[in-house]
């Protein structure tokens, strides 16, 4: 199943999807990258790449995040996917908590899929976020990083969008795994 959750697949896959949701790990900066099981993406191939997606869903820290280039503005993933042709993007402003950010990607579709735009979908999400959290874990640090850019859109679930879930699903777990084998490595 590793196979699958490949920078080459997504490469590959990209072009097949309506919305796109990559759970990984992710870096910023001048050396900004998405990783997947075999390799990173740097944000430099991203830039050359081309999809037909109405949603990019960034479920990583610091997607939102890049470096200031003069005359450009700054140079973060969430812009690499809309110059690829992305309609709409959500991606982080720092690092965001897993398990916050589960929740809200959770009520998020469930708002895609009862018909509202991207960013009301996720505006609802957090609302609903705040609602069923209390104390601390209301603080914003843990619902606010996401952000929604692009259109509105109410977008189309098509059903076999669900290879791009699978290897998100993967990528997540195989790089919790690593985290843990080096965690425990160095104890």
């Amino acid at each position: 199943m590793d196979s699958i959750a490949t920078k080459e697949a997504f490469i590959n896959q990209i072009n097949n999807y309506n919305i796109i949701h990559l759970a990984t790990h992710a870096s910023s900066g001048d050396d900004a990258y998405l990783a997947f099981y075999d390799s990173k993406l740097s944000i430099k191939e991203l830039y050359g790449l081309r999809n037909n997606a109405e949603l990019v869903f960034l479920s990583a820290c610091e997607t939102s995040v890049g470096e200031i280039a003069q005359g450009e503005g700054t140079l973060t993933l969430a812009r690499g996917f809309f110059n690829t042709g992305s309609r709409s993007v959500v991606s982080s402003l720092w690092k965001t908590s897993d398990k916050s950010t589960a929740f809200i990607v959770k009520e998020f579709y469930k708002n895609i899929e009862s018909g509202h735009g991207v960013a009301t979908s996720l505006h609802l999400s957090k609302i609903e976020y705040i609602k069923e959290h209390e104390l601390s874990e209301v603080s914003p640090y843990y619902w606010s990083s996401l952000i929604a850019m692009g259109d509105n859109n109410v977008i189309p679930i098509k059903k076999t969008s669900y290879h791009i879930w699978i290897l998100s699903l993967l990528t997540l777990l195989i790089l919790i795994s690593i985290f843990f084998y080096f965690y425990k490595k160095s104890n």
